[in-house]
């Protein structure tokens, strides 16, 4: 993943800014896009990417709230890192020990031993 674009953004609801996503898309061609704040139950498709999406939480009428999502462009080895945490995160690596992650939760909703369980519990990129 050397030497690539990496774009990250909180979208606050990805369907309404999708065109401002394809203008992302055209203007830097990123290897990798993190998303986060999707507000989706089912993630957009980008051609040419490998999606990574975690829904973040849904309300009693099965609407989503927070989320994160992660798009990797196919030509790039990759693979999903489990990840032991609460928190709205996803990490994806490569075969050189290089990986991205991203990661959103709710300001009012995080308390500092979350993020310090999410460190210690972390893979180390090596």
């Amino acid at each position: 993943m050397a030497n690539s674009n990496i774009i990250e953004w909180n979208c606050r609801s990805l369907k309404p800014n999708r065109s401002n996503l394809d203008l992302l898309l055209t203007k830097y061609s990123p290897a990798i896009i993190c998303l986060q704040e999707t507000l989706l139950n089912d993630p957009l498709s980008l051609k040419g990417y490998v999606k990574y999406h975690k829904i973040g939480s849904t309300d009693g009428m099965g609407r989503a709230h927070g989320g994160v999502l992660v798009y990797v462009k196919k030509c790039f080895p990759q693979y999903k890192v489990p990840l032991n945490t609460n928190l709205q995160a996803i990490a994806v690596s490569n075969t050189h020990s290089q990986f991205v992650q991203c990661i959103f939760h709710p300001a009012l909703q995080c308390v500092q031993q979350t993020w310090k369980s999410y460190i210690r519990t972390s893979p180390n990129p090596a």
